[in-house]
């Protein structure tokens, strides 16, 4: 066992969101875990020989790094990164741990620029998508030595059940670089008025009883072609806050939507003067 300042600051962020390290630091570890809307956005990948090809871990980290910056201007995540026999995906989500008022239209933007990897990376092939929006129990997953930042829910399963149906869906598309993206009806909803999407017929997934609206987006509309959309701002606006803030209001809704300043002070699990949380209030 290793003490909590063996390892310099410089080198542990890197390895973290800077949100969730800043919680982190600030001594939050346990608080992270909260319910909030976010789109969860599966990318399934080939093309790679990672038996055979001595360049592959060269050619893989290239493509990863192409996916960190396309992402990162609309504000993605990488959650989940894994390579197997039975295929290799991706996992990356929007709205979390930062929340902003376009979340699912911003991860149908970073998917279609995802589907379309540049000249220097075409030896990556059939890239498929599926992608889902909705609420998410975000936050840490471990144990006390061994932690990590994720983001799971029923809309995570039905993301990675949508990427493979896009698998399915280009079967007859000749091997290559196809590129599939399917999403479900939340996402279609939030972005369709920028967005050019096509209907397709309801699926059958795994863990649902009734059949699920999908739509396949296929161009990004012109500012001409686009009519303005305000999602909420609730989440974003309690994101903006400093995490002393953020952690009272947390606090505060578990108790109810009315509440005493006495049995916030009660329950509250950091020591904080009386002083402190009337300025938070």
């Amino acid at each position: 066992e290793i003490g909590a300042d063996a390892i310099i600051k410089s080198r542990l962020r890197p390895w973290m969101h800077p949100t969730v390290f800043e919680k982190v630091r600030a001594g939050q570890s346990e608080m992270l875990s909260e319910l909030r809307p976010a789109t969860a956005l599966f990318m399934k990948f080939g093309g790679l020989d990672y038996d055979n090809d001595p360049e592959a871990d060269k050619k893989l980290n290239a493509f990863i790094q192409w996916v960190e910056d396309i992402i990162a201007p609309h504000n993605g995540s990488i959650i989940q990164f894994t390579v197997g026999d039975k295929g290799s995906y991706i996992y990356i989500v929007f709205g979390a741990p930062i929340a902003h008022r376009d979340d699912a239209a911003q991860a149908v933007f970073a998917a279609l620029e995802l589907a379309s990897p540049p000249e220097s990376l075409a030896y990556m092939t059939d890239l498929f998508i599926g992608l889902a929006a909705g609420q998410m129990r975000v936050g840490a997953y471990g144990g006390a030595g061994h932690r990590t930042y994720g983001a799971i829910g029923d809309r995570t399963n039905l993301a990675a059940r949508l990427m493979v149906a896009a698998s399915v869906s280009a079967a007859e598309i000749p091997t290559g670089q196809r590129a599939v993206i399917l999403c479900n009806e939340s996402v279609y909803d939030a972005a369709k008025s920028q967005v050019e999407f096509e209907s397709m017929p309801r699926v059958n997934v795994k863990g649902k009883t009734e059949t699920i609206a999908i739509y396949r987006p296929l161009r990004k509309l012109n500012e001409n072609e686009v009519n303005a959309e305000v999602g909420s701002e609730h989440t974003q606006r309690i994101d903006d806050l400093p995490a002393g803030e953020q952690l009272t209001l947390k606090v505060a809704s578990v108790i109810g939507q009315t509440f005493t300043f006495e049995s916030l002070s009660a329950i509250y699990p950091e020591k904080r003067s009386d002083d402190v949380l009337k300025k938070h209030l």
